[in-house]
């Protein structure tokens, strides 16, 4: 009796481990929970139960999420474990060359994109990714060509009618464009670089109201800098400079390291408005991040001698002067020692 007691609570904490397990590959696996699917993936790989295969998985499935999550460098780490366990994996190659497109070195990017599709004709995402790589080389009709195997082989691929829309878009052709990226939002509506892109090629079009509606919609999906600019320029183009103004707060606070651009632009907004009160607090804060940047000094001059400051303005001025001085200087010691 006691031997069956022991036997039935080691069946029932072998059946709990392999739960557990079932449990860490679903999510390992997962696509939408990049935190937990890291999680999971090391748990596995800190087990010795594995196979060299399933590790190599394991390493893959890691590394996606890491990409996700625009750890290119650790992407690329897991990939070439995965690689290293089983160089038969397309899908490691496949990921490792998105990971490194992401961080410019397209060279790479493409080679693993052609091993990926060489060990896999059928991979889908390696097509797509060797087709954005194509289009940055100005390659719109190999772009086209890799993008339409994509859709081939799987027409849920959103990234595929992107790469198409791009490569279109970069020849001037902005309906087919539009049409590619209407394609991919019917597919997933969720996908906010799909509303970006369709909003640039309205842009492109002169439609500034489609345009601007893509961008906002873009902008309640995942809101990024480079679709403020664009919904702001269409403002400020259309004189809505309070809209324009906002857009440009939004982006100060997304990306602070370039502040000193971002002031700038609105400062000059503000100008534009004639809020010259406004314009000069802009330039202001350039000049506490850059002093010794000319140009903003110029700038608030110029607002400054808009509300009739000419102290300040000319005190300006001279600053410029100074700073100009120094830099020629500088300039001929430099020249001197060569």
């Amino acid at each position: 009796m006691r031997v069956s007691i022991i036997i039935l609570a080691m069946m029932s904490v072998s059946s709990v481990a392999l739960a557990q397990s079932d449990q860490d590959w679903k999510l390992c696996k997962a696509d939408d929970a990049d935190e937990l699917a890291i999680s999971a993936c090391t748990l596995l790989l800190e087990t010795d139960v594995l196979r060299q295969e399933d590790r190599a998985i394991a390493y893959y499935n890691r590394g996606a999420a890491s990409w996700r999550k625009r750890d290119f460098d650790a992407a690329i780490v897991d990939e070439n474990k995965a690689i290293e366990l089983d160089p038969k994996l397309a899908n490691a190659y496949m990921r490792r060359g998105a990971a490194y497109a992401d961080k410019g070195d397209d060279d790479r990017a493409l080679a693993d994109e052609n091993k990926a599709i060489e060990i896999d004709p059928e991979n889908g995402k390696a097509y797509s990714n060797r087709g954005v790589l194509r289009g940055r080389k100005g390659d719109s009709a190999g772009a086209v060509t890799d993008a339409t195997k994509a859709i081939e082989i799987d027409p849920k691929l959103v990234t595929a009618y992107g790469v198409r829309g791009q490569a279109y878009m970069s020849s001037g052709d902005y309906d087919r464009a539009i049409g590619e990226f209407t394609t991919a939002i019917a597919t997933d509506p969720k996908r906010a670089f799909v509303y970006a892109n369709r909003g640039y090629a309205y842009l492109k079009k002169g439609d500034d109201e489609a345009a601007i509606a893509d961008y906002s919609r873009a902008i309640e999906i995942g809101p990024t800098v480079s679709t403020y600019r664009n919904r702001a320029y269409i403002y400020a183009r259309r004189r809505d400079y309070d809209r324009a103004i906002a857009d440009y707060t939004s982006i100060i606070e997304i990306d602070p390291k370039d502040a000193y651009l971002h002031y700038g632009v609105r400062g000059g907004i503000y100008e534009f408005k004639g809020d010259y009160d406004h314009a000069i607090a802009d330039f202001t804060k350039q000049i506490e991040i850059k002093p010794d940047n000319s140009a903003a000094y110029l700038r608030r001059s110029a607002a400054y001698a808009k509300i009739h400051n000419s102290v300040a303005a000319v005190a300006d001025i001279v600053r410029v002067n100074e700073i100009d001085k120094r830099r020629m200087e500088s300039d001929r010691q430099v020249n001197k020692s060569k």
